[in-house]
């Protein structure tokens, strides 16, 4: 979807974009969560919750305009993957720094509307 379409689906349909705005703040609540779940996940050397939980953050950060969150889940997960286990360290400090910062308060005008079955498992 276009930045034009987001903008005329949401001037026709007020009631979607107060929905979009109210799972964007959940989403960036849940963010904000994940980020003691990745590090302990690490910390206890369980790569594969690591590799669930970043996958799944790459995936879906992208919906809600969280692009820098998604390329740096990405690369966890591809870390984990390849068996790069000394990288993580870095790159999940890197990631939870993010997921600690995040800022869901711009305007939500500038989104897409997220696919519903897209958010499945983020909550």
């Amino acid at each position: 979807m276009t930045r034009a379409s987001s903008e005329t689906a949401f001037a026709s349909r007020p009631d979607l974009a107060a929905a979009f705005r109210q799972r964007k703040l959940a989403y960036g609540d849940r963010l904000r969560q994940l980020t003691s779940t990745i590090k302990t996940a690490l910390n206890e050397q369980h790569y594969d919750e690591v590799q669930r939980i970043a996958h799944r953050l790459a995936g879906t950060c992208g919906l809600y305009g969280f692009a820098d969150i998604g390329s740096k889940a990405s690369a966890v997960a591809e870390a984990v993957r390849l068996r790069h286990h000394d990288e993580l360290p870095h790159l999940v400090d890197s990631l939870a720094q993010s997921l600690r910062e995040v800022d869901v308060g711009h305007d939500v005008d500038d989104q897409a509307i997220p696919d519903n079955r897209s958010l499945a498992g983020t909550t």
